[in-house]
């Protein structure tokens, strides 16, 4: 056999969804991405990130929890809930970027209550990516820019956007899998 064939053996990696499935005493952990322009709406530059109890098997509700340390997140409430609609639509395909098994969207609430839309991205190399997205107000009558690269919200107290808060929320967390928790 030549040596060349032996390479995806050897290299290794994730290459099924279910690689990804954790055991009860496993975890991915990370680290908020440093990078400024990817990060909005967090209260400090070094937050912490708990994935556990995640599960490939798109039925599982939740798929997971998410839990940072910063308390924005808490397992006990911020659960990934299957988008149910999305395994009906070209949207559940969705693939950006190089080294991705998979990408996957999902709900998550906030300790904040505010709903955010996950993306998880299962990577070839066995790590996880993690991006939070939610909406915020524009501040009245302003004009001012409700988050990156979107205009302002307008709609008034019945467009449910005087609830949002008033900072966009977005986060890039790079997740590895370790053994117990990660804080």
């Amino acid at each position: 056999m030549r040596p060349m064939l032996l390479l995806p053996m050897v290299l290794g990696g994730c290459q099924s969804q279910r690689d990804f499935d954790l055991g009860t005493d496993e975890s991915y952990c990370g680290y908020l991405s440093s990078a400024g322009f990817l990060t909005r709406g967090w209260d400090r530059d070094t937050v912490r990130m708990e994935l556990h109890g995640y599960t490939s098997r798109q039925a599982a509700c939740p798929a997971g929890t998410l839990t940072t340390d910063d308390g924005t997140l808490e397992g006990s409430v911020s659960e990934l809930r299957p988008i149910e609609v999305l395994a009906h639509d070209p949207l559940s395909q969705l693939q950006f970027g190089d080294g991705r098994v998979e990408n996957e969207m999902y709900f998550i609430r906030s300790t904040r209550r505010q709903d955010l839309l996950a993306v998880v991205s299962l990577m070839h190399d066995g790590s996880v990516e993690v991006r939070l997205l939610g909406a915020a107000q524009a501040p009245a009558g302003s004009g001012e820019d409700a988050g990156p690269g979107l205009p302002p919200c307008t709609g008034g107290p019945d467009a449910g956007l005087d609830d949002l808060p008033e900072t966009a929320l977005f986060g890039l967390f790079h997740l590895r899998r370790q053994r117990a928790g990660c804080f």
